[in-house]
């Protein structure tokens, strides 16, 4: 209803914009409109002014720089372009002694989406299975656990049950008073014994008694030290089992996990196969740069290394 208007676009000059004057069609005969300049107002140069001032300043990034690092905190200053790397070897007595709780710190996880590695835990009612062959590292997250446990939790939390390849880790568990049992995957009657415990507590599972734990390392030398019956026996056992105790176990192949295979969390680390890391859904990069104590944990899907414990090689050390 207006014959004319004054029309400002960002950052250009105003212009008044007239519809029907002078007169211009197109080729269909419609009135074509055009801009005709006009003199800016005093408000609109002032603004004009402000704006070509705007644009030739430069920002003061440094100074803006370090009002951030200012605002930030003091250990977390400017974002890394690239995360930091996971830890190579990671102590267990030190990470037990930067991060209290009711779990046991058992290594690191890398977290590059928050820049930080953060820490692998293992949590009462939680089982994990880790696959990797003798000189994979996992093993060490025996050890770990063994000592966290007698650090955090009290025998009236858990009772462990226990076939631990090294010497040394199984003395430490035995000293537990939280432990039942430890045995020698390789001695016949120590894993004999083991099964008739297992399956005595797959019959009694007790709510109000301390949740067992079974820490089982190398599940496939065990069964090879059995026959075929008590092998039976075994599997049926950690079958009725799997669900109703924590389960910290090792295998050197996924075909000797038998019913632990059906353990969700993993941790996969070193493998002899390419193959089966494939199979085990590791990425190639992973599988290739696998490192003693490096593993890719499932579900997770990111990178954990083993905390190592300097007290099993400080006992290794007096062994010899």
């Amino acid at each position: 209803g207006v014959r004319s208007a004054t029309v400002t676009i960002d950052d250009f000059a105003p212009q008044w914009f007239t519809p029907h004057s002078p007169r211009r069609t197109t080729d269909g005969g419609l009135t074509a409109p055009f801009v005709v300049t006009r003199p800016p107002t005093p408000l609109e140069r002032r603004l004009q002014r402000r704006i070509d001032r705007a644009v030739a300043t430069p920002p003061d990034v440094a100074r803006t720089a370090q009002l951030l690092r200012d605002a930030a905190p003091h250990e977390r200053l400017v974002p890394q372009l690239r995360p930091p790397p996971v830890p190579t070897a990671p102590a267990a007595g030190t990470l037990r002694a930067d991060h209290p709780g009711d779990g046991v710190p058992i290594g690191v996880l890398d977290r590059p989406e928050v820049n930080e590695p953060a820490v692998w835990w293992w949590l009462p009612g939680q089982s994990v299975l880790m696959v990797g062959g003798v000189r994979s590292g996992v093993r060490e997250v025996f050890r770990s656990v063994v000592d966290g446990i007698a650090e955090r939790l009290a025998p009236d939390d858990v009772a462990v049950l226990a076939a631990l390849a090294t010497q040394s880790t199984r003395r430490a568990a035995d000293r537990l008073d939280h432990c039942r049992l430890a045995v020698q995957p390789t001695d016949r009657a120590g894993v004999v014994m083991l099964v008739d415990a297992l399956e005595r507590l797959a019959s009694e599972i007790d709510d109000h008694a301390p949740r067992p734990l079974l820490l089982i390392d190398d599940l496939g030398a065990i069964r090879r030290a059995l026959d075929a019956t008590e092998a039976g026996r075994l599997d049926r056992a950690l079958g009725r089992l799997l669900g109703d105790v924590d389960i910290v176990a090792t295998v050197s192949t996924i075909a000797d996990a038998g019913p632990l295979a059906d353990i969700d969390r993993r941790a996969i680390g070193a493998l002899g196969d390419p193959d089966e890391a494939f199979r085990l859904g590791v990425p190639d990069d992973v599988a290739t740069a696998a490192a003693p104590g490096r593993c890719w944990i499932v579900p997770d899907a990111t990178i954990g290394v083993v905390a190592t414990s300097t007290a099993a090689h400080d006992d290794q050390r007096t062994d010899r």
